[in-house]
């Protein structure tokens, strides 16, 4: 992303930043996959083409990097995330599909008994 961040000899500078935004900042389109999953969550979810939003993100990461905030991982603020309960949705699906009540760990521990 390429943005005038300040003044130079009187022009606007440039400069190229790579980021790595922590899990709950994402880019995505309002009703893309990714927007539908990260609804109702207190992830940040930003169209690539928002530039303002964007660099309000950036500038809000920005200032939390700088005061030493860590940012906590998107599961450990919302178990809808987690392996287990998002392995559990799966085979809820699943079951649908079959017929048979299937629960994760319950499979694996069978599996591992072979």
């Amino acid at each position: 992303m390429t943005r005038g961040l300040g003044k130079r000899d009187g022009e606007p500078t440039q400069a190229t930043v790579l980021v790595s935004l922590p899990q709950g900042s994402d880019l995505a389109e309002r009703g893309s996959a990714t927007e539908l999953l990260l609804r109702g969550s207190d992830a940040e979810v930003v169209a690539p083409q928002d530039v303002d939003g964007l660099v309000s993100v950036l500038a809000k990461r920005y200032q939390q990097y700088v005061t030493g905030q860590c940012p906590v991982r998107l599961v450990a603020r919302d178990d809808r995330f987690s392996r287990q309960r998002q392995a559990q949705t799966l085979f809820d699906a699943i079951g649908q599909y079959t017929g048979r009540s299937l629960h994760p760990l319950e499979t694996l521990g069978a599996s591992r008994a072979q």
